[in-house]
């Protein structure tokens, strides 16, 4: 595939890219831009972060047919674990290999994006631009070192930290500009560039996948079915309301999404077998996403238990589903629960879990229901991708 002449938007997106399953703000945004007639290219890896595996030559192949732009694929190995020195290692690899890529592809009219981790890659990105000339944006999805939390109390935690803050420091200043996908990162972001401004463009929903408008729906009964979509990992607990719920006869719950993968899944799968909880809890692993779209319509509560408080994939399907949420802990997304009326917000405590979960009456559900109606066609994916290629053409020289 052919680059026309002019400028090109490089999209470097390491562990999201056509090939994968999940996570495609940036793929699609491509094909945004490509629709409105702009080069663009997209850097990314043969590694799938979800299931821990690698694709295929085939699987490569089949992929980069399917879209109208060029995908490179760089092999820079894989990890097994998310919080480990095996990744560490492998973030620096990808970053190498971004730089001498960027600095033998970028020129100075094109635009280059990056995500906001791994911050090494934001510092690869900034060293090229300062060879090339390109201009940089960097997409702030998630916040390293502070989406460790509490883990950053120990020794290796700390070391993380310095290490991470020896790259944004160096990186994140020399980016001309920003868009955010939660509010309670811009103090991060600050923490780096004090002078930095920044759009907020949240993950936002498929309106192709979830439909422009909800269907009518009536609660009719005080059985509750909850949903958790997603992999369990340590940015999620689930097992507050596990034990809120357990022995509840009114009261069941799903998760989907669970590879097998994730750092709570051990934890969880204990939890329900040893409180014999198999026929209150189904467990359904990865599915299609025909089926997760199923699976919201059957439930009258989707949880949102984010311990890092931001803005996650599963609230904004919660949105395009019209199901109210049950979201855990004080963050963004308990900010729009509260502001909008969209569902309930509590702590990551079994009793307080347990006091929500009796006020939820069919009433209530219809209410939280008709707010989300209310709000949802401002968080499509269409509408919020049409504002960052806005701000990426505001870049183009």
């Amino acid at each position: 595939m052919a680059i026309k002449n002019g400028p090109t938007v490089i999209i470097v997106s390491p562990t999201e890219s056509e090939l994968t399953s999940r996570g495609k703000r940036h793929p699609e945004l491509a094909e945004l831009l490509v629709r409105k007639g702009l080069n663009v290219r997209y850097l990314s890896t043969s590694f799938d972060h979800s299931a821990k595996t690698l694709f295929s030559d085939e699987e490569q192949k089949t992929g980069k047919s399917r879209i109208p732009y060029i995908l490179d694929i760089v092999d820079v190995g894989m990890y097994r674990k998310n919080l480990s020195f095996a990744r560490l290692l492998w973030n620096r690899r990808i970053a190498r290999k971004a730089y001498d890529w960027l600095v033998n592809h970028a020129t100075g009219k094109d635009v280059i994006i990056v995500p906001s981790r791994p911050p090494e890659v934001i510092f690869a990105a900034a060293r090229a631009i300062k060879k090339t000339g390109a201009r940089l944006l960097v997409d702030v999805r998630d916040i390293w070192p502070d989406g460790l939390g509490s883990r950053l109390k120990s020794i290796s935690g700390f070391l993380f930290s310095v290490y991470c803050n020896h790259y944004l420091q160096k990186g994140l200043p020399n980016a001309h500009a920003f868009v955010h996908v939660a509010d309670s990162f811009i103090p991060w972001l600050r923490r780096y560039y004090p002078k930095a401004t920044s759009t907020f463009i949240p993950l936002g929903f498929s309106e192709k996948r979830w439909g422009k408008t909800l269907q009518s729906r009536n609660f009719v009964d005080r059985n509750i079915h909850i949903i958790h979509c997603g992999t369990l990992t340590l940015n999620f607990d689930v097992l507050p309301v596990l034990c809120a719920i357990r022995g509840n006869r009114n009261i069941t719950m799903t998760l989907v999404g669970e590879s097998g993968t994730g750092e709570r899944y051990a934890s969880v799968m204990k939890y329900i077998a040893e409180h014999k909880m198999d026929e209150q809890v189904k467990v359904l692993g990865v599915v299609s996403q025909e089926r997760v779209v199923q699976e919201y319509g059957k439930s009258d509560i989707a949880l949102v238990p984010m311990t890092s408080g931001a803005l996650p994939n599963k609230f904004f399907d919660s949105l395009g589903a019209g199901t109210p949420i049950l979201s855990l802990g004080e963050g963004d997304a308990s900010r729009l629960v509260r502001e909008h009326g969209l569902g309930w917000v509590a702590p990551f405590d079994e009793v307080a879990i347990k006091k929500v979960l009796d006020q939820c009456t069919p009433e209530s559900l219809a209410y939280a229901r008709k707010q989300i109606s209310l709000i949802r066609l401002q968080f499509t994916r269409e509408s919020l991708l049409e504002k960052y290629a806005d701000i990426i053409e505001s870049l183009l020289r």
